[in-house]
């Protein structure tokens, strides 16, 4: 599994609720597990992480969020790369 960082404001998603508690946790720890998205249309779209992205919004907006929050660990699932792809682990691995 190959983890990049991106800049969050880069990742398209639908924003959503969630827990305030989440906002507390970015600005304690930041994003420590990798959102997953994938690559259309030579942008980048979030399948797994739209809370984490919704909070990190809303601490932009408050003017609450570190530049050093803004990039976030991200596994990009169809980028090609072996373990990137979802199935990998139904491979043969002898």
């Amino acid at each position: 599994m190959r983890i990049h960082q991106l800049d969050y404001g880069e990742i398209q998603y639908q924003p959503c609720s969630y827990d305030h508690s989440l906002e507390e946790s970015i600005l304690r720890i930041g994003c420590s597990f990798p959102l997953h998205v994938e690559i259309r249309n030579h942008s980048y779209v979030c399948i797994d992480g739209k809370k984490r992205l919704s909070a990190l919004h809303e601490l932009d907006r408050q003017g609450r969020l570190e530049a050093k929050r803004r990039l976030v660990p991200v596994m990009i699932i169809n980028a090609g790369d072996f373990r990137s792809t979802p199935h990998h682990s139904m491979r043969n691995h002898h």
